[in-house]
């Protein structure tokens, strides 16, 4: 059904309730802003890194964290440094064979059954009740680890899932 309220902490503590529709609808809009623009604090996404990588990471530099080529700019902090470094390992691993990224049909069946269906839909408009629903089915499972699969062994993944919501 419909949202018909919303509680909202307030900076004192206290919990303030919104009923009305267009007081609900901004409480949603300034959660789901905040909620999604938390990846942009990260360190990662800050700074000279930033410059380097962009949104997208299709940069030379992404190649040269890929193959363990890459010096972090002056700054950079250590868990970023160390993610960068794992990031050129499993690389390696997975160029020399020793990593094989496969999805199962039980695999995506034991995820997709447990999830929340009020999790928000993806750009593609798949809403995850789609996926959820897809678990129960052995031949849309099947189909959709494969996917999963072949994105993962190949890199390649649709164009739409680069945008988020």
């Amino acid at each position: 059904g419909a949202v018909t309220f919303v509680d909202e902490k307030t900076a004192d503590g206290t919990t303030m309730r919104h009923s009305k529709k267009e007081t609900v609808e901004q409480a949603i809009a300034e959660e789901i802003l905040t909620r999604f623009s938390r990846a942009s604090n990260a360190p990662i996404c800050q700074g000279a890194l930033f410059g380097l990588l962009g949104y997208g990471a299709n940069t030379e530099t992404a190649i040269e964290i890929l193959e363990g080529r890459f010096t972090p700019p002056e700054g950079t902090d250590g868990p970023t440094v160390l993610l960068l470094d794992e990031i050129a390992r499993i690389w390696s691993e997975m160029e020399g064979g020793k990593v094989n990224i496969v999805v199962t049909k039980d695999d995506f069946q034991h995820f997709w059954k447990r999830m929340n269906e009020r999790t928000a839909s993806s750009y593609s408009k798949l809403h995850i009740g789609h996926y959820k629903s897809a678990a129960y089915s052995e031949e849309l499972s099947t189909i959709h680890a494969l996917k999963l699969s072949l994105i993962s062994q190949t890199g390649s993944a649709p164009e739409r899932g680069a945008r988020g919501l």
